[in-house]
């Protein structure tokens, strides 16, 4: 087998594509969706996106306008998935996003995500997906009383 190859590579012969029509590779899901080949593989490897291996091992993901939904509803269900790089945070007056939240009340990230698992701060997601919070004094002193998150 690998003399095949070797010939193939010396003599300048195109490998076939793996791909079937219809069929992207995981760099390119990531790169359409915005988001990292890494959560590509988890979707492929837990069930929750399609895909076939090739005899090489790499995957070739069925990709259609409803496959890309799909995605993007996935996205934007998900806490951790954010689109990147895409445009700024389309935040509304009063708003602020999550990592100016973050350094404005001098906390990581991780507790704000557990204050709004536990509905004790809300957030809304803008276009390109990420979260947003709506942000005032009394908002700011609920979380800094830490008896009582908001």
């Amino acid at each position: 087998m690998a003399a095949v190859k070797w010939v193939g590579h010396a003599y300048k012969i195109p490998a076939r594509s793996p791909f079937h029509d219809g069929e992207i590779n995981v760099n390119q899901a990531a790169q359409i969706l915005g988001i990292t080949a890494g959560a590509v593989y988890y979707w492929l490897t837990h069930d929750r996106l399609a895909g076939r291996k090739d005899p090489s091992g790499r995957w070739c993901i069925p990709w259609n306008p409803q496959v890309e939904a799909a995605c993007r509803e996935q996205i934007g269900a998900s806490g951790h998935l954010t689109p990147r790089p895409g445009p700024p945070a389309q935040a509304q007056p009063g708003e602020v996003t999550f990592q100016q939240a973050a350094g404005r009340l001098g906390v990581v990230e991780h507790v704000l995500y557990y204050w709004i698992r536990c509905r004790r701060l809300s957030v809304r997601k803008d276009p390109s997906g990420r979260w947003l919070i709506p942000f005032n004094p009394r908002v700011e002193d609920a979380c800094r009383d830490l008896d009582h998150p908001p």
